[in-house]
C-alpha cells in the first residue's frame, strides 16, 4: 500500500511538472491582415479610414505631433521557465500629410529592432544628502508644532 501511494504521488507530481512546463504562444497587439492592407491606398486613404479599417493604433508618433499612426503586434512564446521569447514582430507606420491623407506606409519586423543596453549609472538627487542619524535626530522638536 505504501509503495502504491508513493507511485501515485510521484506520477501526480511528475504530471504537474510536465503541465507546468508546457509552452504557449500568444499574439499581442493589433494584427494587421493582408486583406486590410489591400484596402489602404497611398494618396487616397484618410486617417479616419485607417482607424475604421484597422481599429485604434497601438500608439501615435511623438515627433510629428501625432501625424503618424503606429500599429504594433508580436508573437510571444512562453518557454518552460515562463521566460517570454518574441518570435515575430510587425510594426506598421502610417504617415499623413497636412490634409490627413496617407503619405507613406512603412513596415518593420523583428530584424529591424536594435538591442539597447541600459546604463548602470544613477543620477544623484538634487539637494543635500541627509544621513540616517541626521534624519533621526532632526525629527526631535518637530512633534509639538
Amino acid at each position: 500500500m505504501n509503495k502504491l501511494y508513493r507511485t501515485i504521488s510521484f506520477m501526480f507530481l511528475f504530471s504537474l511538472f510536465i503541465l507546468a512546463s508546457c509552452s504557449s504562444y500568444q499574439t499581442r497587439g493589433t494584427v494587421v491582415s493582408a486583406n486590410s492592407l489591400q484596402r489602404i491606398v497611398i494618396g487616397q486613404t484618410t486617417r479616419d479610414d485607417i482607424i475604421n479599417i484597422l481599429g485604434h493604433p497601438s500608439t501615435t508618433s511623438v515627433f510629428d505631433n501625432g501625424k503618424s499612426l503606429i500599429y504594433i503586434s508580436e508573437g510571444v512564446k512562453d518557454t518552460p521557465l515562463r521566460l517570454p521569447v518574441v518570435k515575430n514582430r510587425s510594426v506598421f507606420i502610417f504617415a499623413f500629410n497636412s490634409n490627413d491623407i496617407l503619405k507613406t506606409m512603412t513596415t518593420k519586423d523583428l530584424t529591424d529592432g536594435k538591442k539597447i543596453s541600459f546604463a548602470s549609472q544613477t543620477t544623484p538627487p538634487v539637494g543635500s544628502r541627509v544621513s540616517l542619524w541626521q534624519q533621526i535626530l532632526g525629527n526631535f522638536g518637530r512633534f509639538g508644532s
